[in-house]
């Protein structure tokens, strides 16, 4: 998750492959899984049910391709930001 993170391009790519496999349906069941191509590439990792997955919000947050400045603290800068800084965006 946090190669996807790190590199929008294939991000975007698997996101476009899952949402395409589930638009009708609304849901990805297991047997829609071995057509994710795009997403199988990246590894096969196994989570378990009730694991609990953290995100490197520290990192996200000094990458300089999104941020001017990412080590100075400028709380200034998420006013007006098209960007959802709730949680609900996950570009």
């Amino acid at each position: 998750m946090t190669e996807l993170a790190r590199k929008p391009t294939a991000m975007k790519k698997a996101r476009n492959e899952i949402r395409s496999c589930v638009a009708k349906k609304r849901t990805l069941t297991e047997n829609d899984v071995s057509k994710l191509t795009y997403l199988n590439m990246i590894g096969d990792f196994d989570i378990n049910p009730r694991t609990r997955i953290a995100v490197n919000v520290w990192a996200i947050g000094q990458d300089p391709d999104i941020w001017d400045n990412p080590e100075e603290f400028i709380p200034e800068r998420v006013n007006d930001n098209p960007i959802d800084l709730k949680g609900q965006h996950f570009e």
